[in-house]
């Protein structure tokens, strides 16, 4: 394979003939995201760039990490992997591209009507529950990360730099009750099938339908808590949890929902601390300096119980949206890990059944 050097801000970069750069999508302390055209594809393709990605362990495996799992996943609402090469220190990604974001969308003077602003609701949220029924946490769900064909309103997730797989609850007399090698899905008995629109469809337990509650542990090992961009962050990661579940996804999807009814971020804080405040306040709870979670999980769940529906009637939500808006996405807003509604329950709702 022969790589050709590119410039992009006085900063070089490699891309393997016969592709052809068009833009940079992104940059970041990871390195570049690169819209290119090939004549082996009918469309730009997108390339993650990792820079210095093989210099320790950790790193490789990150990168690696990365590629299995977008290698695992098919969904239709789950970016396509198409490649995966290495050039020097670098490991690259190429996937299939779309035309934008959903926070360029959400930024810009694009009108979207309430059934698109649903579509892409049910879709986002359909990718999030297949990724928890194969056991992965995405971790990083954020508009960013969300693609989407402005000419349908087609979203597809991607980024999976943070993701990670998560293992299965024991259960007695279960051949699998240890978390397993690779992502299968969360209790392969008792299945279920769910369909995910008319071309997809994903098999569920019984049991995650029918309990109120996550059926998922914690990991049995602490960790990173530096994920998600700080507006799409769970409280419980905010106060220094680091045994944390798959529950921070569903926080970061209520905010991710909220965003695309309101056009801005439901929490924006500039700092830990101020987005620590902004969530307690809206708990109708004052920020003490030095809490830990296990001290304010336990005061809320024993003598606080409120939740965010003054905070997003007050926003028109409930006027903008309707009930049955409302009713979703304070599930997935509440403070207790818990007690948030699970995704593949979630496509169980009105919400998501009108079209």
């Amino acid at each position: 394979m022969n790589f050709k050097l590119h410039t992009f801000n006085g900063v070089q970069y490699a891309l393997p003939e016969p592709l052809t750069p068009v833009k940079v999508l992104g940059s970041g302390t990871f390195g570049l995201v690169i819209r290119a055209t090939s004549p082996h594809y009918e469309t730009p393709v997108a390339i993650k760039i990792i820079r210095d990605t093989l210099g320790t362990a950790k790193e490789k495996a990150n990168a690696f990490r990365e590629i299995d799992i977008l290698k695992t996943v098919r969904h239709q609402n789950i970016i396509l992997i198409q490649d995966s090469f290495i050039f020097g220190q670098n490991v690259y990604i190429q996937t299939e591209s779309l035309d934008s974001d959903l926070k360029m969308v959400l930024d810009s003077e694009l009108i979207i009507s309430e059934p698109n602003m649903l579509k892409m609701m049910k879709q986002i949220v359909s990718a999030v529950a297949y990724l928890h029924g194969i056991c992965i946490m995405n971790r990083d769900l954020k508009p960013a990360n969300i693609l989407v064909d402005i000419s349908t309103f087609h979203v597809k997730l991607c980024d999976f730099g943070s993701a990670r797989l998560f293992p299965m609850r024991s259960r007695p007399n279960s051949p699998l009750a240890t978390s397993p090698p690779h992502p299968v899905p969360c209790f392969p008995d008792e299945l279920l099938e769910i369909p995910f629109d008319d071309a997809f469809s994903l098999k569920v337990p019984t049991s995650e339908l029918i309990l109120p509650k996550p059926v998922l542990e914690p990991f049995p090992s602490e960790l990173t808590r530096e994920i998600e961009t700080l507006w799409y962050r769970a409280p419980e990661i905010l106060f220094g949890e680091r045994m944390y579940t798959v529950s921070v996804d569903l926080w970061a999807l209520g905010c991710v929902l909220v965003e695309i009814a309101l056009r801005k971020p439901l929490f924006a804080g500039d700092t830990d601390q101020e987005q620590m405040t902004l969530i307690l306040h809206a708990f109708k709870l004052n920020y003490l300096p030095q809490t830990d979670w296990d001290f304010l999980s336990s005061y809320f769940r024993n003598a606080c119980r409120t939740d965010l529906n003054d905070v997003l009637v007050g926003k028109g939500l409930k006027m903008r949206m309707g009930i049955d808006f409302l009713d979703v996405v304070l599930r997935f807003l509440q403070f207790i890990p818990s007690e948030r509604l699970s995704a593949v329950n979630a496509l169980e709702f009105r919400l998501f059944r009108h079209e």
